[in-house]
C-alpha cells in the first residue's frame, strides 16, 4: 500500500511540476488538495502508531494508560533521523512505540517498543523549543540523561502530561 501511495504522489508531483496550469482550469485547486491528501495518507501509513496496534503489541497496557501523544524523538548524538513514535505514559512507566518498516510489519504487529523509561527516575521536564523552531519537551533522568521530543500538540496538553508524569509545570 505505501508503495501505491509512493508511485501516485511522485506522479502527482510530476504533473503538477511539468504541466502547464492552464491544462487543469478550474480543477487546479483540486489537484493540489489531491496531492496533500496523498501526501497525508502516505504519512499515515508509514509513521502513526494507533494505540489499537500497541494493544496488539502489549495487551496489558489496554487499562493503564494515563497520557498519551504523538511525538518525534530526536536523535542522541546524530546517531539517527527522528524516529516518529506514539508516547504512552502508565501509572509506573513511559513507553515509546514507534511503527515497523512494511517489509517487517504483519498482522498482529505493526509497531515495536523503542523506549522504556521508569517514571521513578524521571527527575524533571522542560517545555521548550527543541530543534530550531520546532517546540517539545526534554525528559531529565537518571544522572543528568535526557530525551528530547518535537510536538505542537504538547503546548495544549502541558498539564494533563505534567499530571501523568506526577511532575510540577
Amino acid at each position: 500500500m505505501e508503495t501505491l501511495f509512493k508511485v501516485l504522489l511522485l506522479g502527482m508531483v510530476l504533473v503538477l511540476a511539468f504541466v502547464p496550469n492552464s491544462v487543469f482550469g478550474a480543477l487546479f485547486p483540486f489537484v493540489i488538495i489531491l496531492t496533500m491528501l496523498l501526501l497525508y495518507g502516505y504519512w499515515y501509513l508509514t509513521y502513526f502508531v494507533r494505540l489499537e496496534d500497541i494493544y496488539k503489541v502489549k495487551p496489558d497496557l489496554k487499562d493503564k494508560i494515563k497520557f498519551n501523544i504523538f511525538c518525534g524523538k530526536l536523535p542522541i548524538e546524530n546517531s539517527n533521523d527522528i524516529s516518529r513514535c506514539q508516547l504512552l505514559v502508565t501509572e509506573t512507566e513511559i513507553f515509546l512505540f514507534q511503527r515497523k518498516k512494511s517489509k517487517e510489519r504483519t498482522p498482529d504487529s505493526s509497531c515495536k517498543e523503542i523506549m522504556k523509561i521508569e517514571l521513578d527516575s524521571v527527575s524533571s521536564i522542560e517545555f521548550k523549543k527543541v530543534a530550531g523552531a520546532r517546540y517539545g519537551f526534554v525528559i531529565f533522568f537518571d544522572e543528568n540523561q535526557e530525551v528530547k521530543f518535537m510536538s505542537s500538540r504538547i503546548k495544549s496538553k502541558k498539564k494533563e502530561f505534567c499530571e501523568a508524569l506526577k511532575l510540577n509545570e
